[in-house]
């Protein structure tokens, strides 16, 4: 009997034994199965943050491509506007050396008058110096008018000018 009473207690060892195992195994298999279910929420978690991120990728690739186009147009109308200004400018020296060349017309052909009424003044005062005289007052309105339309295209050219050097520093030199 001493046999079976061993046999007893180990086998009452062994089922209590065996009874840890499968109270470990259990909690083992919980702790698994926890495990799978944070590990499916955190798969679902990092799907979810993938998405986002891609959205934002692609929202930043439209803002980089709309960016670079906003870009692009601004240099496009930057060089239009300083082709049109080289343009006036061009234009406003043109009008300006016309003017200078008139005023030097105007100027010689007052002198000339003036001599001339001189010259009949110490003649005869008569119809034809009034005329004279007259002419010379038309020529220095219009000598005066040219005049101010030359400052007013100078003051358009520094304008311009000044514009142009803002929107490009290599014009600095004009």
């Amino acid at each position: 009997m001493n046999e079976v009473g061993q046999c007893a207690a180990e086998c009452a060892k062994k089922s209590e034994h065996q009874f840890v195992l499968e109270r470990d195994l259990r909690k083992a298999i919980d702790h698994i199965n926890e495990l799978e279910a944070n590990q499916a929420s955190l798969i679902k978690e990092k799907n979810t943050s993938e998405i986002k991120l891609n959205k934002l990728y692609q929202a930043s690739l439209r803002e980089k491509s709309r960016l670079e186009s906003l870009e692009r147009s601004h240099q496009q109308q930057l060089i239009n506007t300083t082709k049109e200004n080289q343009a006036n400018l061009d234009r406003f020296q043109t009008r300006i050396k016309q003017l200078e060349d008139e005023n030097q017309i105007l100027q010689s052909s007052i002198h000339d008058l003036n001599q001339k009424i001189i010259k009949e003044s110490s003649t005869s005062p008569s119809e034809e110096q009034e005329k004279l005289e007259k002419q010379i007052d038309e020529l220095r309105i219009l000598l005066r008018e040219c005049q101010g339309d030359n400052k007013l295209l100078r003051h358009q050219e520094r304008l311009l000018k000044s514009e142009l050097r803002q929107w490009y520093p290599s014009f600095q030199n004009y």
